[in-house]
């Protein structure tokens, strides 16, 4: 899918942060709004992990701003040639000088009802990753690596004093309910951040599903929102590629087309 150079550092733009303010111990960066008509990207590889892609977009949205100077980036922090970790930004507001480290996530999560705890229930597609694991990474490894031994020197190397920095997170992620999608309490998280629904393959095949078309976006193109110009197939054409993901014990994500002006974005999970 050709999509205009600017369009996936919108879809990143418009993609809300899990939180607003401070929640779990973090500070949430708030990116500086962007004139995209005035903004002339580079070209990111499409051949990245999705990871590595969504930090190319927001260093170069950071280079844009004139508000901030971005002073390190993907900055690894080593011990006896053993990489401890990576510092992924650390940012010169230019009007105060204060000094920021940012450590930027972008995850799609989905709820699993089986799991009574409000936050434990945020997995990941595969049921691989948690968000609160996630959020205790960040916050007790990757922010306190800057005040390792370590972390201090390769600071003090590039003439930054580690007790000058202010922490901050820019955690965005796209979450996905049970299906149907109802009135489901999330709080403290952002209700902005529900972005569609899961369903088990049972279900998939339901009437509801079989008069719809359907396309599997790529991992980059989960950053997007669905639309028309896609090659859509229909419903039994479809249904041996999610049973193929499935028996690999991978969830994949479908846009759903209902109508030309109707999409949604669903997971199709393996795990029950």
């Amino acid at each position: 899918m050709e999509i205009p150079n600017t369009s996936r550092f919108e879809a990143f733009i418009k993609t809300p942060r899990l939180w607003r303010g401070t929640q779990f111990g973090l500070t949430q960066f708030e990116l500086p709004k962007v004139d995209l008509d005035q903004f002339k990207p580079s070209s990111i590889p499409e051949k990245l992990r999705l990871g590595h892609y969504i930090e190319g977009i927001f260093l170069q949205l950071l280079q844009h701003s004139k508000r901030y100077g971005v002073l390190l980036h993907n900055r690894p922090v080593r011990k006896d040639g053993i990489t401890l970790g990576e510092i992924d930004f650390i940012v010169k507001e230019l009007n105060s000088g204060q000094l920021i480290h940012i450590e930027l996530t972008y995850k799609f999560y989905l709820m699993d009802t089986s799991i009574t705890d409000s936050l434990l229930r945020w997995v990941g597609p595969n049921r691989k990753d948690r968000l609160v694991d996630k959020l205790e990474k960040i916050k007790n490894k990757q922010f306190n690596l800057l005040h390792s031994i370590e972390g201090i020197k390769e600071l003090t190397d590039n003439g930054l004093d580690h007790l000058n920095i202010e922490h901050k997170a820019c955690f965005k992620a796209q979450l996905f309910v049970p299906y149907p999608m109802g009135s489901v309490e999330i709080q403290p998280l952002s209700r902005a951040c529900v972005k569609g629904y899961w369903i088990r393959f049972d279900e998939f095949q339901n009437k509801t599903f079989q008069h719809c078309q359907y396309y599997l976006p790529t991992k980059l193109e989960w950053l997007d929102q669905p639309g028309a110009n896609v090659a859509w197939v229909d419903h039994s054409n479809v249904l041996p590629q999610v049973k193929n993901s499935l028996n690999r014990k991978y969830s994949p994500m479908l846009w759903l087309k209902r109508s030309e002006l109707e999409f949604e974005k669903l997971f199709v999970v393996w795990w029950e």
